[in-house]
């Protein structure tokens, strides 16, 4: 598959992250971060030299500025991110890097959960031949919706859909097998964690899991599931393959199945 530009759409944050292990003290330092998955993943294949396009919202603020300008820097191409007058960009807190702390719905309406159709031309979405979200991206409206409808507008155009459940990241949000079904019919691919395994299919076993998506979803062609380190790819009508990964980092993964799918 000859891949011209990647589009990643989804939650874009800004991630604090705590320098020094322990608990969160007066004094504590820290050093900002890129947040989100497509974000990430935006910033993997760029640095593969791959075309990417960034969709999303930030904050009329300078950490929505200071993103932008990073993205930028980074190869990333910011045509369709939007500034959301009068919000702020999303900020997670990662102590021991895990996250800890989200300050974003339904606590506070922030602008990467806002990110609508009427912030995105479908026009500047011609060219794209694989477009990657994940599905913590559909959680609240109106980001969900505006995500779902892209995929499904460039699944009718041949465009291949990867879709990362990541639900284990942010601990009180998820959505089950069936509330992600819509999104489902349309993608090609799905890469999820170990740790989704049992509560969305309940089952600890990889082989198993891959077998139940691709009896469910027929559109599915490639599974890969993530586990201390290695992901484990499973391809319809095909089997198995195994990847080592010295860095178990998700958006690492991602970019790594996405470079093997495409090239």
């Amino acid at each position: 598959m000859s891949v011209q530009r990647i589009l990643c759409i989804g939650e874009l944050m800004v991630g604090l992250r705590k320098l020094e292990k322990g608990f969160l003290t007066e004094g504590s330092e820290f050093k900002l971060i890129v947040e989100g998955l497509p974000a990430k993943v935006a910033l993997e294949l760029a640095s593969m030299g791959f075309k990417v396009d960034l969709a999303g919202a930030v904050g009329d603020d300078a950490l929505g500025k200071s993103l932008i300008t990073f993205l930028k820097n980074n190869g990333v191409n910011i045509d369709n991110i939007v500034v959301k007058r009068g919000l702020r960009t999303t900020v997670v807190v990662l102590i021991n890097d895990i996250l800890k702390i989200y300050f974003r719905k339904p606590y506070a309406t922030t602008a990467d959960t806002e990110f609508s159709l009427n912030d995105i031309s479908l026009s500047r979405l011609s060219n794209i031949n694989l477009l990657y979200t994940s599905a913590y991206a559909l959680m609240e409206k109106p980001l969900g919706h505006t995500v779902f409808y892209i995929v499904k507008h460039l699944w009718k155009n041949n465009v291949k859909i990867v879709l990362h459940i990541n639900f284990h990241t942010y601990e009180d949000k998820f959505l089950s097998l069936r509330e992600l079904r819509g999104i489902l019919k349309y993608s090609s691919n799905i890469i999820l964690s170990y740790r989704e395994l049992d509560r969305l299919l309940k089952t600890s076993k990889v082989k198993t899991a891959a077998q139940t998506i691709f009896r469910k979803f027929p559109a599915v062609e490639n599974v890969a599931i993530t586990a201390q380190g290695r992901m484990y790819v499973h391809i319809r009508g095909v089997g198995e393959k195994v990847f080592n990964i010295r860095e178990a980092d998700e958006s690492k993964f991602a970019a790594l199945f996405i470079k093997n799918i495409i090239t």
